[in-house]
């Protein structure tokens, strides 16, 4: 009776070490179409930037088992606790042997907040494999917390000498010499013109005061030549 007690202890020991699964191990960003090995600083992305999300997971099931080529994984993710829905990787490539790692998207185009600095936190875990069933989203889980950069004005100088800078609620404008008749225009990140105006060669321009604090596009123009540039308005 004894024996058969130690044999069932180890037997459920040994059920216990082989439900082991996928673990995420990192979430970063890249500039949109770029390669995951020059991710972003996460805690001083630029607002409004159009990014791709990243994670990597790896092949930690018991018994040495490989993913093999063909197989489906799926992965859940949330953004500040909410849940972004599911990501379904439904054919692997390529195997991937256990103990190894791979980069996956979590978005391609993901819009960061155009609040400057803001803050978020992504996490990501893994639901299904053909091997190990995983019910918990605490198992394999992995969070990165990001932070938005916070500009305190414009701070664009072109080569010609053109400068635009935003100071409480004012723009303060130079298009340097020779250029005496010129356009500005102001553009929410949804595309929305918010603000036209036709001026000289340097000056200030008093900004709507319904505009709220955010990240805007301003286009510049000037003898046909045009500059774009994104703005931060306090």
């Amino acid at each position: 009776m004894k024996k058969l007690l130690t044999l069932t202890l180890l037997s459920m020991l040994t059920i216990g070490l082989q439900a082991q699964y996928l673990d995420v191990t990192d979430i970063f960003f890249t500039k949109a179409g770029g390669s995951a090995s020059n991710p972003l600083p996460s805690n001083d992305l630029t607002p409004g930037d159009t990014v791709t999300l990243w994670f990597v997971f790896k092949n930690n099931l018991s018994g040495a088992q490989d993913l093999k080529m063909g197989d489906s994984l799926t992965f859940g993710w949330s953004i500040d606790g909410t849940d972004q829905g599911t990501l379904i990787m439904s054919s692997l490539t390529a195997d991937l042997t256990n103990g190894s790692s791979i980069n996956a998207f979590l978005r391609n185009n993901y819009v960061l907040p155009t609040t400057p600095g803001f803050s978020l936190k992504i996490c990501a875990w893994p639901l299904y494999n053909p091997y190990a069933a995983n019910t918990d989203p605490n198992n394999g889980r992995y969070c990165s917390d990001f932070k938005g950069r916070i500009p305190s004005s414009l701070g664009w100088l072109n080569s010609d000498e053109r400068s635009f800078v935003v100071v409480n609620h004012s723009l303060n404008f130079n298009f340097g010499s020779g250029n005496e008749s010129n356009a500005i225009e102001l553009f929410s990140l949804t595309g929305a013109r918010v603000g036209q105006y036709f001026v000289g060669q340097s000056g200030n321009i008093a900004l709507d005061a319904n505009l709220k604090s955010g990240i805007y596009i301003l286009k510049a123009t000037a003898d046909g030549e045009i500059s774009t540039q994104k703005i931060y308005i306090p």
